[in-house]
This record gives structure tokens, sequence and C-alpha cells, in this order.
């Protein structure tokens, strides 16, 4: 069974609710990042900031010098360290998120991005059609159909693909 440990980034950036508006928008600008998650000194999670919560400095510039803990968002999406991916793409679906906070004992303990969960759907669904035996039948009638084959289900989505797009 795969599990948020599986997916998750244990080397996350995280930022404290006392930095500084113009801080966090440098932070996700030079790391290329969509959002951060907000720690206290002890890891627990107060919430995250995200580039749409900092849209804000586009019709009041002074947000520039507000801590961020007064424009994070605290009610936070999380899993425990030992969930189900499918768990975890349940939240990213019914949600309609960017990242889940993996926790352990009531601590930040990592990070998944839709990215990640997308690598890891695409590794197994390419170890899924290796595997089969009709394979190369798959593949064949692929290069010749533009529509869909082989579906790979996650959870209670299944995602319809080519062979060619894995």
């Amino acid at each position: 069974m795969q599990t948020a440990r599986d997916l998750m980034n244990s080397n996350v950036i995280t930022i404290s609710p006392e930095t500084t508006v113009g801080r966090a928008i440098d932070i996700l600008v030079e790391l290329g990042v969509s959002g951060l998650p907000v720690v206290d000194s002890e890891k627990h999670i107060l919430g995250v900031i995200t580039e749409f919560a900092l849209l804000a400095i586009v019709y009041d510039p002074s947000v520039v010098t507000d801590p961020v803990g007064q424009h994070m968002t605290k009610q936070v999406i999380s899993v425990r360290i030992d969930d189900h991916v499918r768990t975890v793409a349940d939240l990213f679906i019914l949600h309609r998120i960017r990242r889940v906070l993996v926790e352990k004992d009531g601590k930040l303990a990592g990070l998944i991005s839709r990215r990640d969960l997308l690598k890891a759907g695409r590794t197994f669904c390419k170890s899924l059609t290796a595997a089969s035996p009709f394979a190369e039948q798959a593949a064949a009638k692929a290069t010749q159909i533009p529509t869909c084959v082989n579906p790979c289900s996650v959870g209670e989505v299944t995602i319809a693909r080519t062979l060619e797009s894995c």
C-alpha cells in the first residue's frame, strides 16, 4: 500500500506567522512555488500562505509589511503520514488544492504537491502497462486510434490515457 510518506517531500521550506508579506512573496518567487506552510517554532502547522492570498498587495501595497499570519489560510487540509495515497488524491480532487500537508504526531512531516501525485500515478500506470500481456497490442492500437485506451484507476477516479501519454 502506497502512503503519503512514499510521496511526500520532507525537505519543506516553511515560514513563521511573523514573516512579512513582502518576504513571503520574495520566497515564493525565488523558489518558484505557489504556497508555503506556516509553522511555529516546534513545526506545528498554523496555516498556509499562497500566491492567491498574497494578491491583496495589488489592491493595497501597504500589506507588504503585514505579518503572514494575517493573510494565511488557517483551515489547512492535511493528511497523516500513513494515510493511503488515495486519500491524498481524494483531497486534491474534492478541494481543488495545489498541496496537501503531511502530519506526524501533530507536526509538519512533509508536503505533497499535485505534481508529486501525478508522478506517482504515472509511474504506477507505467508499471501496470509494462506488466500487461496485452501491452504490445494496446501500444499498436494507441498509434492507430487517437482516443484514450487503458484507463488507470486511482482511488475513486479513473484516468483515461493513451500509452504514449505515460
